[in-house]
């Protein structure tokens, strides 16, 4: 894998059959885990994008996507347990540096690849959003201005851009959104082009790392981090949150 970021586009309006030989390729916990939803859609949603992050991971490694292993950092974002991977030594030194994310919404999925790094997020325009309600949850005390001289018209797009580059930033560095979302500033209105920060409060310095050594203190400068907006579908949004000398984005479909 040569040094880039790289989002695969996955589909995940199919039949029966490919999330029946989706399941086969997953570890037991997977398994289990996607028979908790009660519903079809999150555990088809689950089921066909845990696949193909392990399929995308095997290709990348050269090896099965059954011997994929992975672990959950502090805030539940997974990453390679390579230490229980049998590569390669040249695909063990990638693994030790690979990182990746994934998200998913509707009928589809992102699966972002990167060796520094990285995270997505994709929301689909549900009919009855309530741009008010969600602006509480979002809306950090620097962006309010901002946000109030925004016409009407525009606030359902622009919380839904915000969210998404908001969450795939807090997705690249590790956290949950409960903690931080409102601690990190964009200048609204959002639109197709890559964006910066404008603040990052530095009490996500905090979050990032316990220790309070300088390991992550650059995570908390608005320049080191670049919010590119992703144009997926129509009624989709996303984002993809990069650091690092690779500035570009390549957006791929992802094959079976």
């Amino acid at each position: 894998m040569q040094n880039q970021n790289i989002v695969y586009r996955i589909p995940l309006d199919v039949h029966d059959q490919t999330v029946a030989a989706a399941r086969v390729v997953l570890s037991a916990d997977e398994v289990a885990k996607a028979d908790r939803f009660l519903v079809e859609p999150p555990r088809r949603q689950y089921s066909l994008c845990r696949r193909a992050l392990r399929v995308v991971i095997g290709r990348t490694l050269n090896c099965d996507p059954t011997a994929v292993r992975f672990r959950a950092q502090r805030y539940g974002k997974p990453e390679l347990d390579f230490g229980r991977m049998k590569l390669e030594k040249s695909d063990l030194k990638l693994a030790q540096a690979l990182q990746f994310n994934v998200s998913h919404s509707g009928d589809l999925g992102l699966i972002a690849l990167s060796l520094d790094p990285i995270g997505v997020d994709i929301e689909k325009l549900q009919p009855r959003i309530n741009a008010k309600s969600l602006m509480t949850q979002v809306v950090s005390p620097k962006e309010l201005a901002q946000w109030q001289s925004l016409a009407a018209s525009q606030h359902t797009e622009q919380i839904l851009r915000l969210w998404v580059c908001k969450e795939a930033l807090l997705k690249a560095m590790g956290l949950g959104i409960a903690e931080c979302l409102k601690q990190v500033s964009f200048p609204l209105p959002i639109g197709t082009q890559p964006l910066k920060l404008s603040h990052i409060d530095p009490s996500v310095q905090l979050h990032l790392n316990e220790a309070a050594d300088c390991r992550c203190n650059s995570w908390v400068l608005p320049n080191t981090w670049r919010i590119q907006p992703l144009a997926i579908d129509p009624g989709y949004y996303a984002a993809v949150a990069t650091m690092g000398n690779c500035t570009e984005v390549k957006l791929v479909d992802f094959e079976v």
